[in-house]
């Protein structure tokens, strides 16, 4: 025989030969799972109760409970009939032995009630001391999570500055150790090389994203860190459209024919072909790696052939190539360049402001969307990042009338950076201010946190360009390389990763696919980094950059 205490949905059976203080330990182990209320109510009652050798569960000494009862009972208590005290959810019975009568059971009676309210006395103080506990608990985790905020915004300010410091060091070694030469000629294409580079790290944070633990949303919390920073892959999402609408835009304006009327189809293909057979190629090897199942697996491979699974289709389907429907989006956003970019570039730098502040005022509705779950259709969807292409075209308008000037050439109308002291305060110093205000999100929240007062998630906020502010700056700062920071990433071995980008963000499913057939590892792993790393290079090297020398030669003919 032995007794079973129910407390919810969690028995807990005492075990024989046990004493008050063993059996007090028992039940502070508990349940692993158990809720602490729970676990409190168990060490109540094995505190008021003990459990001899026999098994059965007896009450309390008569000097615990005698000044609940007069004589009478108490000598009944003393009787050598064996009681078994069973606790069901608050419902507490006597089994007697059939020789008692009814005044020995109600006799019982009695003595469970004191038992009862010594047990409710006993539970009363454990509780007290387990909130005790816990309130202890709770402080030690948020001083943990301060401190752990603490040790970020320190990593991200030291890291800056250790940038500025290298760049200082770096700029005092002669020429032909990386020293930057006099103006750059937009001709050249050293004027994008700190924005490159930061397409490239993006890039990499869409990697993270997609492969380390992909479907845990964890808020910010100890121990959780590196799970948030994956989640923060969100954020390539805009920047992603951001920095396409302004490099578009800039290639455009300070191009040899700014002026020349462009097809708006013409201009969208003209634009994709630089980057279209990678995509068709990493396609298709993610088509190998996963055989057609169905019918319906052809549609979904003929959709993305012709960039348009984002529109059809919710989530990235077959052969599961992750951020196809990104560039369904783009290609729907360069039939609609032509158009704009006639718009802006005759516009002066009011109107360009005034567009600008619109991108920007439009992140609320479209919030308002993701958080009712609106923008998860593909057509909403499409239209909710719209506004982050806009904001990158009337950027690049801005920058080429207020920070660069006509180059006093006789042929080609070129254009050179003006002077630094003449550019804003954020060209000058926007890299670094962008980059500690990314440090600061990242250190501070993560993108499933709620936000106070209305107790919703930071991520639409974000996803939809909250941060598009803090993306302006940082590419005007990289674009300028005034900032110590932005001079730094723009060196030729940062300019020479940076060209990297696009293969690494098409060969990421590709060579996740074929590590995984290959060791079994699955997620992010050194082995993929280092694989991807090296695939990236080669696809780069070999096919990228061949393919665009004669897609350019193609297009000057």
């Amino acid at each position: 025989e032995r007794t079973s205490v129910h407390i919810g949905s969690h028995p807990t059976h005492a075990r024989p030969g046990a004493s008050r203080a063993g059996a007090r330990a028992w039940a502070m182990q508990g349940h692993p799972h158990a809720p602490l209320a729970a676990r409190a109510a168990v060490f109540a009652l094995a505190a008021a109760c003990t459990i001899p050798a026999d098994g059965l569960l007896r009450l309390p000494p008569e000097s615990d409970f005698s000044r609940h009862s007069d004589d009478s009972l108490s000598a009944q208590a003393r009787g050598p009939t064996p009681h078994r005290l069973v606790v069901d959810r608050g419902c507490a019975t006597v089994d007697a032995g059939a020789s008692n009568g009814a005044a020995a059971v109600s006799a019982q009676l009695a003595f469970v009630g004191a038992a009862v309210r010594e047990g409710a006395e006993s539970l009363l103080r454990a509780s007290g001391a387990a909130v005790a506990a816990a309130a202890d608990a709770f402080a030690a985790g948020s001083a943990s999570a301060q401190a752990s905020r603490s040790s970020a915004l320190l990593f991200v300010l030291s890291t800056v500055g250790g940038i500025w410091v290298a760049e200082f060091l770096l700029g005092c070694l002669p020429a032909r150790f990386g020293k930057q030469e006099g103006p750059q000629e937009v001709c050249s294409r050293r004027l994008f090389g700190g924005l490159s580079f930061a397409r490239y790290a993006m890039s990499w944070l869409v990697v993270v994203s997609n492969f380390h633990q992909p479907d845990v949303n964890h808020r910010m919390s100890p121990g959780t860190s590196w799970i948030a920073i994956a989640r923060w892959g969100i954020l390539a999402m805009p920047w992603f459209f951001v920095a396409s609408g302004f490099l578009h835009t800039c290639s455009k304006l300070l191009g040899p024919r700014p002026y020349e009327h462009e097809d708006w189809l013409h201009g969208m293909l003209r634009r994709i072909g630089s980057w279209y057979p990678l995509y068709v190629l990493c396609l298709f090897i993610c088509a190998a790696q996963a055989p057609l199942a169905d019918a319906a697996s052809w549609s979904e491979l003929t959709a993305d052939l012709f960039l348009a699974h984002g529109f059809v289709w919710e989530n990235t389907g077959y052969p599961f190539l992750i951020g196809d429907w990104w560039l369904c989006y783009l290609a729907l956003y360069l039939v609609l360049f032509s158009p704009l970019y006639e718009v802006i570039r005759d516009s002066n730098e009011s109107v360009l402001l005034t567009l600008l502040n619109a991108s920007v005022a439009l992140v609320v509705p479209m919030t308002l969307l993701g958080w009712t779950g609106c923008w998860e259709l593909p057509l909403g969807k499409a239209l909710s990042y719209w506004p982050s292409f806009v904001f990158g075209q009337a950027l690049a308008a801005w920058f080429v009338k207020r920070c660069m000037r006509q180059a006093a050439t006789g042929g080609s109308p070129s254009f050179e950076l003006k002077p630094w002291r003449e550019l804003p305060f954020l060209a000058q110093y926007g890299a670094s201010l962008g980059v500690l205000a990314l440090g600061f999100c990242w250190a501070t929240f993560a993108p499933y946190d709620l936000i106070p007062l209305v107790h919703l998630p930071v991520g639409p906020l974000v996803a939809r360009g909250g941060l598009l502010p803090v993306f302006g700056a940082l590419i005007l700062g990289l674009t300028c390389e005034v900032d110590p920071l932005a001079r730094f990433f723009a060196r030729p071995v940062f300019r020479q990763i940076g060209s990297l980008s696009v293969a690494n963000f098409f060969a990421q499913v590709p060579v996740h696919n074929a590590v995984l057939q290959l060791t079994g590892k699955a997620g992010m792993s050194w082995s993929f980094a280092v694989s991807l790393l090296l695939a990236s290079a080669a696809l780069h090297f070999f096919i990228e950059r061949p393919w665009r020398r004669v897609w350019g030669a193609f297009q000057h003919k």
